[in-house]
């Protein structure tokens, strides 16, 4: 088992000059670019993704490669996921490929295995760099283009993916701050399987929610509360952020200000351990 850990950003098509010349400042230790196809399974009733659990084949060069991806979490586009690898030989799903253990309780794998369907595909190029840091680092530069499609609908893929292979968690975020220098680029909550699994549904898109109260207990002590208010807010922001993305809904505009004001009133009440330097930032913004 691995655990995932990357930054997922949506951009568009000619995003690519901007992240090309941004890449020829860091120190690129390999670099490739191949076509991808993906079919992600799941029964008639989503069980897999009822309990947040993805499951999909990759090709590419004549490889098949079975993921099974298991809950985990994204806090401001920071997605951290466990995940299991088994090469395979066909794009037919065997989940005995995997530990048996990781499969939700409820159904045994043999009718799991017996209920696969593909629900939807993604096929795209990926271009690819390894890059080394200046802490030693080393951080994989992904830029996918392509389609997600389910029948005869699809949805374009146009997204950067900076993912931690060796290191420290700190050195994506100092890549990803030199590659937003020029804008054209956002942080992604939705991975290519959650668009996926929309465009199979027909999906209309997520409603509009007021910002509700921090869910605290008199036992959390200040660091946890500072910290569940900031990823409340951000994750408020983000959600609304999509909302407006695929509406220009006004209302979503409004609750993406709501967050932003919430986060600045959290780095003002906790300001005493925080550095100031960035309560100041905060309170210029």
């Amino acid at each position: 088992m691995e655990t995932e850990i990357e930054l997922k950003f949506f951009v568009s098509p000619d995003f690519s000059e901007t992240l090309l010349s941004k890449i020829a400042e860091t120190k690129v230790l390999q670099h490739s670019c191949r076509e991808l196809g993906n079919t992600y399974f799941d029964t008639p009733d989503n069980w897999l993704r009822q309990h947040d659990i993805g499951l999909r084949i990759r090709r590419f060069d004549d490889v098949f490669v079975q993921t099974m991806k298991t809950a985990g979490r994204v806090v401001a586009g920071l997605h951290q996921r466990p995940e299991f690898n088994a090469e395979h030989t066909s794009n037919d799903p065997d989940l005995t490929l995997h530990p048996l253990d990781i499969y939700p309780e409820g159904r045994s794998v043999e009718e799991l295995q017996a209920q696969l369907v593909p629900i939807f595909a993604t096929d795209f190029t990926r271009e690819q760099w390894l890059i080394g840091m200046a802490d030693g680092s080393q951080v994989e530069v992904a830029f996918d283009q392509g389609l997600v499609s389910s029948g005869d609908k699809t949805y374009p893929i146009c997204e950067v993916e900076l993912e931690l292979k060796s290191g420290q968690t700190d050195a994506l975020f100092t890549l990803a701050r030199a590659f937003c220098e020029a804008g054209g680029i956002r942080l992604g909550n939705l991975s290519k399987a959650a668009r996926g699994y929309r465009l199979a549904a027909d999906y209309a898109g997520d409603p509009v929610k007021s910002l509700e109260l921090v869910d605290t207990t008199d036992t959390d002590s200040v660091e946890t509360c500072f910290i569940q208010s900031l990823e409340h807010a951000l994750a408020h922001w983000h959600y609304h952020e999509q909302i407006y993305t695929e509406h220009e809904s006004i209302e979503a505009l409004l609750e993406i200000s709501h967050a932003l004001s919430f986060i600045r009133q959290t780095l003002t009440v906790y300001g005493s351990i925080v550095p100031h330097a960035l309560v100041l930032s905060s309170g210029k913004s």
